[in-house]
């Protein structure tokens, strides 16, 4: 994350340098279905990240689990297929999408925001 947003100390979102009152936008979680949630972030993400990506989610911080790595083009598969591997929704505390390549960040706030911040790509 440091690589991308320097001065950023971790994937909790209060470690992430950028996230600014004036960069989050409106992104509806409670009352809707999970999958319409999920279809919402896909659509948010597809023009903005490509290759490889890292995905924070609640599930990240148990002991056995950690930070995910997929690509862009399996980001669907692995949205599709996380609440069975996981016992949980995809989208439904903080979460955090690195595209390293184009120096993206996509945040989603518990509490219904999102935030797309640009930093430095990453040559992989």
């Amino acid at each position: 994350m440091a690589e991308v947003l320097p001065g950023s100390h971790g994937y909790d979102l209060e470690e992430v340098i950028g996230l600014e009152p004036a960069v989050w936008a409106t992104f509806p979680i409670d009352d809707l279905e999970p999958a319409s949630v999920d279809a919402a972030l896909l659509e948010h993400c597809a023009t903005l990240v490509a290759g490889l990506l890292v995905i924070v989610t609640e599930q990240s911080y148990r002991a056995s689990a950690g930070p995910f790595f997929t690509t862009a083009e399996s980001l669907e598969d692995f949205v599709t297929q996380y609440t069975d591997h996981y016992d949980d929704v995809f989208v439904g505390a903080d979460l955090v999408i690195v595209c390293p390549s184009r120096g993206t960040v996509v945040a989603v706030h518990h509490n219904g925001l999102i935030a797309t911040l640009i930093g430095n790509s990453l040559p992989l």
